[in-house]
């Protein structure tokens, strides 16, 4: 599969976001993509799965997009001053990771799971434990 993101698919969303910004992104994320799920730059795609990649790229780039550079931003006013961050702690979202690699066929870890720390299962302690 070649990049399936395209300048076009973003402007429909973002208007303001110019061609050549968009490539650079575009292209960092891609590069980002093929090392979380490395057999989507060799996957021949059913539509669907290429759709699924597009639209998961084309969400981490807007988002990429509207928090701007990271960069710290101070304001003040008399004795009141805000310092803020935009800095969201990395530019691909686990679920986004997930889909990814579930393109791939790679499984998903991370689930949840309970541990009983009680005693004996009977009727009065837990009847959902039974049968």
């Amino acid at each position: 599969m070649e990049n399936p993101l395209t300048w076009a698919d973003l402007k429909v969303f973002e208007p303001d976001l110019g061609e050549d910004v968009s490539d650079a992104m575009i292209a960092a994320t891609w590069v980002k993509a093929k090392k979380i799920a490395p057999c989507i730059g060799e996957l021949d795609a059913d539509p669907d799965q290429i759709e699924l990649v597009r639209s998961t790229m084309r969400a981490v780039v807007l988002r990429w997009h509207d928090t701007g550079s990271g960069a710290v931003r101070q304001q003040t006013a008399g004795d009141f001053g805000e310092t803020f961050s935009s800095y969201s702690g990395g530019l691909w979202r686990p679920d986004e990771i997930d889909d990814l690699q579930g393109v791939c066929g790679q499984a998903v870890t991370g689930k949840a799971s309970t541990i009983a720390t009680w005693g004996e299962p009977t009727t009065q302690t837990n009847p959902f434990l039974l049968g």
